[in-house]
């Protein structure tokens, strides 16, 4: 098996280098934060000691950061791993970032003779952890396929959606229809609580009519009305959202339906909840309706 460098050992980067090291692969792992890192090594995952050492022991190199602009630090700064990156070696950007930029990536690694796939996920950390997410791949089919038993070890479905930057393009398209039925729902489920009906009874609805979304199904009745958290804060919502806008805008297609849902997504950064988990997006709403949304089953029932 091909030995993996893992960068980026967050909420998703750490279960999905956890799951390739318990179907056997040699991973080596990296996280700018050492406590992400601390314990991984009673699971069979190495401690890396820096991005350059996991670059140099790795056939595979896995990044699962923040944004494009770290993975461009990572791969092409002053300190990029591209300067000691072996020839032939596949990096899988599995990242949320902009398209745009991993087509720029693209040439620098090819400059390298490095190849480079975008590989970013949908799922949320309960995939990660099961090896069920769906991986969204962009970059040659024939590159694709030599890493595919890696991507299939994380993933119950990869879908090759076109050339290098596809993945990341359709990772910020879905995320800004998430983005948008979270929006929606919010304020279907305010103007219910308003209006007085049972929560449970319209999302019922919601989940077996043509109003239905992973938001209805998912998001409110095991993550927003219990108040546990979804696995994503916020902030990265909000940075998908604005990135689908920017290649929307690129390409020259009007966007008059995520320009509104940005803006509710930027309400929210500028009352100060970027880094807080998603099921806060709803405090907006509580205020608005007047009555809770957030812990709803653990409350009074028409509190």
């Amino acid at each position: 098996m091909e030995k993996i460098g893992f960068i980026g050992m967050g909420k998703m980067g750490k279960p999905m280098a956890l799951r390739l090291a318990a179907q056997g692969y040699s991973v080596q792992a990296y996280d700018i934060r050492p406590e992400a890192v601390q314990g991984v090594d009673r699971f069979g995952v190495v401690r890396g000691q820096s991005l350059r050492q996991v670059a140099e022991g790795s056939e595979v190199i896995i990044t699962m950061v923040v944004n494009g602009e770290q993975v461009y630090q990572i791969l092409a700064g002053p300190d990029g791993i591209l300067q000691v990156t072996a020839p032939d070696t596949v990096i899988l950007e599995m990242t949320s970032s902009n398209p745009l930029l991993t087509q720029e990536l693209g040439k620098r690694c090819a400059e390298n003779r490095v190849h480079l796939i975008d590989a970013p996920v949908s799922g949320g950390v309960g995939a990660a952890e099961k090896g069920t997410l769906t991986i969204m791949a962009g970059g040659e089919i024939k590159i694709i396929d030599r890493v595919r038993a890696i991507l299939m070890t994380m993933g119950q479905k990869v879908i090759h959606v076109g050339p290098l930057g596809s993945g990341h393009a359709m990772k910020v398209m879905n995320n800004f229809i998430s983005a948008t039925t979270m929006a929606a729902t919010a304020e279907v489920v305010a103007v219910a609580r308003k209006a007085g009906f049972s929560t449970e009874r319209v999302l019922e609805v919601l989940q077996t009519s043509t109003g239905t979304s992973d938001a209805a199904t998912r998001k409110f009745p095991c993550h927003i009305l219990p108040d546990e958290e979804i696995g994503f804060t916020i902030g990265v919502m909000h940075k998908d959202v604005k990135t689908y806008l920017q290649f929307a805008e690129k390409i020259g297609v009007p966007t008059f339906v995520s320009s509104a849902v940005f803006q509710m997504w930027n309400l929210q950064m500028i009352e100060g909840r970027g880094e807080r988990d998603a099921v806060h997006f709803v405090e907006p709403f509580e205020r608005w309706c007047g009555l809770a949304i957030r812990g709803l089953t653990k409350k009074e029932k028409g509190s």
